[in-house]
């Protein structure tokens, strides 16, 4: 099925919104001049989100972004006290996000730049990243022992379940700090790219639909 194409407010309280973003926009503008952002829509229901004082001026009291073809759930926050505790929860890694993700069985060979797969893989893919590719548009892991990994941050993807249906799995997985594209390379370097992935899946966007099988499902704060 086709995922919902218009943003909708999926939480709401005096601090802070948890919004639907669909795919096929962005999250914050990359530019001044950029209007068809999630942001923008968000703004134009609530102007005080725009008054936040977020990460850069531009991106107002958005507190994570979903990538241009991912759908789901966004926090944002609707005051510079929130802002300042959600960023602070989401770097101690009290901000929980759920995903979903349909994808083809796959072996990673298909694809060049990923190194081979740590010994144990289980229930959670870790990795550092690097820009990958023409353009820097993608991104590959980069393992600690690597040469040109200089002591930054591992990112966890946690797998929570996985179900087989023929030539295809769905995964349940969970984030607590978040990189560029992250479970869209984890998956694929496990041979697991996601449905209609064209920059991590030899099968490009060969899916029913035609978006990406990725969608952010649920967004836990803790402390």
């Amino acid at each position: 099925m086709a995922p919902p194409m218009e943003p909708y407010i999926a939480a709401e309280t005096a601090s802070f919104l948890v919004v639907y973003k669909p795919p096929r926009m962005h999250t914050v503008p990359l530019r001044q001049d950029k209007e068809n952002t999630l942001l923008a829509w968000i703004a134009l229901r609530y102007p005080d989100v725009i008054l936040v004082k977020g990460r850069k001026e531009i991106e107002g009291g958005i507190v994570h972004r979903l990538d241009y073809e991912t759908h789901g759930l966004v926090l944002c926050a609707r005051t510079d006290d929130a802002m300042e505790l959600l960023l602070k929860k989401q770097a101690n890694g009290e901000i929980v996000k759920e995903y979903e993700a349909c994808c083809y069985r796959e072996n990673n060979a298909a694809l060049s730049g990923f190194p081979p797969l740590p010994a144990g893989l289980s229930t959670r893919v870790d990795s550092a990243f690097r820009p990958y590719g023409k353009g820097r548009k993608a991104v590959r892991p980069l393992l600690a022992e690597n040469a040109k990994y200089k002591a930054g941050e591992f990112y966890r993807t946690e797998i929570l379940s996985c179900t087989d249906a023929g030539d295809k799995c769905f995964y349940k997985l969970r984030i607590c700090k978040g990189f560029r594209h992250q479970i869209r390379c984890h998956l694929a370097w496990i041979g697991r790219p996601i449905i209609n992935d064209v920059l991590y899946s030899s099968f490009g966007g060969s899916g029913t639909s035609g978006f990406l099988a990725l969608r952010a499902t649920g967004i836990v704060i803790g402390g």
